[in-house]
Protein backbone atom coordinates (compact mmCIF):
# COMPACT_ATOMS: atom_id res chain seq x y z
CA UNK A 1 0.00 0.00 0.00
CA UNK A 2 1.29 3.45 -0.88
CA UNK A 3 0.66 5.50 2.25
CA UNK A 4 1.93 8.74 0.75
CA UNK A 5 -1.05 9.03 -1.60
CA UNK A 6 -3.49 8.98 1.31
CA UNK A 7 -1.48 10.97 3.85
CA UNK A 8 -0.41 13.93 1.69
CA UNK A 9 -3.97 15.23 1.08
CA UNK A 10 -4.76 14.85 4.82
CA UNK A 11 -1.64 16.77 5.71
CA UNK A 12 -2.38 19.62 3.29
CA UNK A 13 -5.96 19.86 4.56
CA UNK A 14 -4.82 19.98 8.21
CA UNK A 15 -2.38 22.81 7.47
CA UNK A 16 -5.04 24.75 5.52
CA UNK A 17 -7.51 24.44 8.41
CA UNK A 18 -5.02 25.64 11.03
CA UNK A 19 -5.73 29.30 11.96
CA UNK A 20 -1.99 30.08 11.88
CA UNK A 21 -2.01 29.50 8.11
CA UNK A 22 -5.22 31.33 7.14
CA UNK A 23 -3.23 34.00 5.23
CA UNK A 24 -1.02 31.46 3.44
CA UNK A 25 -1.48 29.42 0.31
CA UNK A 26 -1.02 25.71 1.06
CA UNK A 27 -0.41 23.42 -1.89
CA UNK A 28 1.29 20.28 -3.09
CA UNK A 29 4.94 21.02 -3.91
CA UNK A 30 5.86 22.53 -7.21
CA UNK A 31 7.04 20.02 -9.79
CA UNK A 32 10.55 20.17 -11.22
CA UNK A 33 11.55 22.78 -8.66
CA UNK A 34 9.43 25.47 -10.33
CA UNK A 35 9.37 28.51 -8.05
CA UNK A 36 6.30 30.68 -7.46
CA UNK A 37 6.45 34.24 -8.79
CA UNK A 38 5.62 36.72 -7.53
CA UNK A 39 5.36 35.78 -3.86
CA UNK A 40 2.93 38.28 -2.38
CA UNK A 41 1.88 36.22 0.64
CA UNK A 42 3.32 33.12 2.36
CA UNK A 43 3.17 29.85 0.45
CA UNK A 44 3.56 26.40 2.00
CA UNK A 45 4.42 23.65 -0.49
CA UNK A 46 4.32 20.05 0.76
CA UNK A 47 5.55 16.83 -0.87
CA UNK A 48 6.50 13.30 0.09
CA UNK A 49 10.27 12.91 -0.15
CA UNK A 50 10.55 9.18 0.56
CA UNK A 51 8.69 6.19 1.95
CA UNK A 52 10.64 3.50 3.82
CA UNK A 53 8.96 0.20 4.65
CA UNK A 54 10.84 -1.74 7.28
CA UNK A 55 11.19 -5.46 7.86
CA UNK A 56 8.54 -7.41 9.68
CA UNK A 57 8.61 -6.83 13.43
CA UNK A 58 9.92 -9.67 15.60
CA UNK A 59 8.36 -10.16 19.03
CA UNK A 60 10.21 -12.03 21.78
CA UNK A 61 8.23 -13.96 24.40
CA UNK A 62 9.36 -14.32 28.03
CA UNK A 63 10.73 -17.78 27.26
CA UNK A 64 12.89 -16.31 24.48
CA UNK A 65 10.79 -17.63 21.62
CA UNK A 66 10.78 -15.29 18.65
CA UNK A 67 7.72 -14.70 16.50
CA UNK A 68 7.68 -12.87 13.19
CA UNK A 69 4.60 -10.61 13.13
CA UNK A 70 2.84 -9.24 10.09
CA UNK A 71 3.50 -5.66 11.21
CA UNK A 72 6.04 -3.42 9.51
CA UNK A 73 7.23 0.04 10.46
CA UNK A 74 6.66 2.64 7.77
CA UNK A 75 8.42 6.01 7.81
CA UNK A 76 7.26 8.74 5.45
CA UNK A 77 9.55 11.72 5.10
CA UNK A 78 7.77 14.73 3.74
CA UNK A 79 9.37 17.96 2.63
CA UNK A 80 7.91 21.37 3.30
CA UNK A 81 9.04 24.54 1.51
CA UNK A 82 7.87 27.78 3.07
CA UNK A 83 8.05 30.85 0.83
CA UNK A 84 7.58 34.35 2.22
CA UNK A 85 7.87 37.78 0.59
CA UNK A 86 11.37 39.15 1.08
CA UNK A 87 10.02 42.24 2.83
CA UNK A 88 8.39 40.15 5.59
CA UNK A 89 11.75 38.86 6.81
CA UNK A 90 13.08 35.45 7.80
CA UNK A 91 11.11 35.49 11.06
CA UNK A 92 7.96 34.88 9.03
CA UNK A 93 9.36 31.60 7.69
CA UNK A 94 10.65 30.43 11.07
CA UNK A 95 7.41 31.37 12.81
CA UNK A 96 5.42 29.35 10.26
CA UNK A 97 7.75 26.38 10.79
CA UNK A 98 7.29 26.58 14.58
CA UNK A 99 3.50 26.74 14.20
CA UNK A 100 3.52 23.79 11.82
CA UNK A 101 5.77 21.77 14.14
CA UNK A 102 3.47 22.35 17.10
CA UNK A 103 0.38 21.53 15.07
CA UNK A 104 1.82 18.28 13.69
CA UNK A 105 3.82 16.96 16.63
CA UNK A 106 1.18 17.51 19.30
CA UNK A 107 -1.80 16.25 17.32
CA UNK A 108 -2.82 12.62 17.87
CA UNK A 109 -4.00 12.34 14.25
CA UNK A 110 -0.40 12.64 13.09
CA UNK A 111 2.43 10.38 14.13
CA UNK A 112 5.34 12.76 13.64
CA UNK A 113 8.51 11.47 15.29
CA UNK A 114 10.97 14.05 13.96
CA UNK A 115 11.00 17.47 12.38
CA UNK A 116 13.73 19.88 11.39
CA UNK A 117 14.30 22.94 9.29
CA UNK A 118 17.27 24.11 7.29
CA UNK A 119 18.69 27.55 6.47
CA UNK A 120 16.37 30.29 5.33
CA UNK A 121 17.66 31.60 2.03
CA UNK A 122 16.86 34.26 -0.52
CA UNK A 123 15.60 32.83 -3.82
CA UNK A 124 16.29 35.21 -6.65
CA UNK A 125 13.91 33.44 -9.08
CA UNK A 126 10.90 34.46 -7.02
CA UNK A 127 12.28 37.41 -5.03
CA UNK A 128 11.32 35.64 -1.82
CA UNK A 129 12.72 33.88 1.21
CA UNK A 130 12.53 30.10 1.31
CA UNK A 131 12.79 27.82 4.33
CA UNK A 132 12.95 24.09 3.69
CA UNK A 133 11.94 21.62 6.38
CA UNK A 134 11.21 17.94 6.72
CA UNK A 135 9.06 15.83 9.00
CA UNK A 136 8.99 12.07 9.54
CA UNK A 137 5.61 10.42 9.96
CA UNK A 138 5.81 6.91 11.48
CA UNK A 139 3.06 4.35 11.25
CA UNK A 140 2.71 0.58 11.26
CA UNK A 141 1.04 -1.69 8.74
CA UNK A 142 -0.08 -5.32 8.75
CA UNK A 143 0.50 -5.73 5.03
Amino acid sequence: MNFSTTILPLLILAIKEDPNFENATVTAAYENDIKPYPVTKPIVAVSIDKEVIGSRIVTVAENGERTLSKQRQIDLTFKVSIFAPYESGANTCFSMFENMSAMLMFNDAFHIVNGRCFDCKYVRDCNALQLDAEFIWRTYSDS
